[in-house]
């Protein structure tokens, strides 16, 4: 490395050379016309006058030749400036061809780094929404590369010692460089701007067409833009807040579930599960399955049954539906999956309900 620095400037570092090799030629002399033993001077000759114009102008001045004369001691004055300033030349280039190349050895860190990472999640956006998300992914000790154009954004990202792109995220080259064709297989799109999101969707989609796209969209004019641009999910946050407000005002148990999420607390969880055949739910309307007694919420229940077809809030995932809040007539059959919301203990309760009545139904019991 320290020959590399060199190397790159080896224009001003032989010049400075001349200059240096021209000085002490000069200063040699000067000393010696002006300090030789004729005129009762220390220099006996041209090697003496050089040795100590190099001891001069080095500042290490070892005392045993001084100049005794007037214009010795002129030269010699001047020999100490000039030297003075060959030193700061010499170290201003070193210093600031280290400079370059700690910032070339820091991208060729990076890129080693991101190089590393499988599995990985490419962020693109660090605002608000990028920053909570990429403090869970750290969180769950999940691999993830950070790209933002803001610099304070990116600061605050190396800051919590995140792999961390300054760059614009919807260039191919930013992309490639995350590692979207080796190591990822999610990118997110988070920026507050859906133009945005859309071009990094577009450019993400271009160059890997079967990696996972997850986008934020504020607009809902905007929702058909990112699917056409090849998003596979979208994030409304501002119409999931409605919706969350709207549906769980007044039922305590979703509340203290949301309030627990967002303020971090590990009890509370959302957790799919899955109505398996034979079970006390299989067969059993929301209504009768009353999953407040068992202190969750059901948010949503994920289905391909055809049966539930005609319902309302009804979302496409690819061949499955998601049933928003459905109504308490919805009727439960084997295969459909619930998400719930709530303490992972009252959770836990209701996975172990679930499996104890099926393996009772499906178990002969033979009475001797």
């Amino acid at each position: 490395m320290f020959l590399g620095v060199l190397s790159s400037k080896r224009f001003e570092l032989t010049t400075l050379a001349f200059l240096m090799s021209f000085l002490i030629f000069i200063a040699s002399t000067a000393i010696y016309m002006f300090e030789n033993q004729n005129v009762g001077g220390q220099i006996s000759d041209l090697y003496d006058a050089f040795y100590w114009a190099v001891v001069t102008i080095s500042t290490v001045g070892y005392g045993d030749i001084t100049p005794v004369t007037t214009g010795g001691r002129l030269v010699t004055t001047a020999l100490i400036i000039s030297g003075l300033g060959m030193l700061a030349f010499f170290t201003s280039i070193i210093v600031a061809a280290f400079n370059e190349k700690m910032s070339e050895f820091q991208d060729d860190r990076l890129k080693a780094s991101i190089e590393k990472c499988t599995q990985s999640t490419i962020l693109c956006g660090f605002g608000r929404v990028g920053q909570e998300i990429a403090s869970q992914l750290h969180a769950n000790k999940l691999n993830f590369v950070v790209i933002d154009i803001d610099e304070q954004h990116i600061a605050l990202a190396q800051k919590k010692e995140y792999i961390a792109l300054h760059d614009d995220a919807s260039k191919n080259t930013t992309l490639e460089q995350a590692g979207i064709n080796h190591g990822a297989k999610t990118v997110l799109c988070t920026t507050g701007d859906d133009v945005t999101n859309v071009y990094i969707t577009l450019t993400s989609r271009y160059l890997n067409p079967d990696i996972t796209i997850i986008s934020r969209a504020n607009r809902e004019d905007n929702v058909k833009k990112f699917y056409q641009a090849g998003a596979n999910y979208l994030v409304q946050p501002y119409t999931s807040a409605g919706l969350l407000a709207a549906e769980y005002i007044g039922q305590p148990v979703a509340f203290e579930a949301i309030h627990g999420i967002l303020h971090d607390d590990k009890d509370v969880k959302i957790e799919a599960i899955t109505i398996s055949q034979n079970c006390f739910l299989d067969g059993v309307s929301l209504q009768k399955a009353c999953f407040n007694q068992y202190k969750a919420r059901l948010i949503g229940i994920v289905s391909d049954n055809p049966i539930h077809a005609k319902r309302r809030n009804r979302y496409k995932l690819h061949n499955q539906h998601f049933y928003f809040n459905p109504e308490s007539s919805f009727v439960l059959h084997k295969g459909d999956i619930l998400v719930l919301l709530g303490r992972q203990l009252s959770i836990e309760h209701l996975q172990d309900l679930i499996e104890t009545s099926r393996l009772r139904r499906r178990t002969p019991w033979t009475i001797n």
